[in-house]
């Protein structure tokens, strides 16, 4: 807040929700979580902001920011 931001959790059925909702908000970007690629594609020729993607695994190597998760991986590291 003291730089003058604000996070706003938006769940939405489809990408032109989010887009109505971050257009109202005039957002400098967004963070998604479980998005499919299609609606990404959607949503980021449309809204034209930063996006950074989690768990977001797109089939034809999309340029994106993605913060990935190893499921398989971390289940080896948990301790039981």
């Amino acid at each position: 807040r003291k730089k003058g931001y604000y996070l706003t959790l938006i769940s939405a059925e489809t990408s032109e929700e989010v887009l109505a909702v971050a257009n109202a908000w005039n957002v400098h970007g967004l963070i998604a979580l479980g998005y499919p690629e299609e609606a990404y594609k959607k949503l980021k020729k449309k809204l034209n902001k930063k996006m950074i993607l989690i768990d977001f695994y797109p089939e034809n190597g999309e340029d994106c920011l993605n913060i990935g998760v190893d499921d398989y991986d971390a289940g080896w590291k948990i301790p039981l």
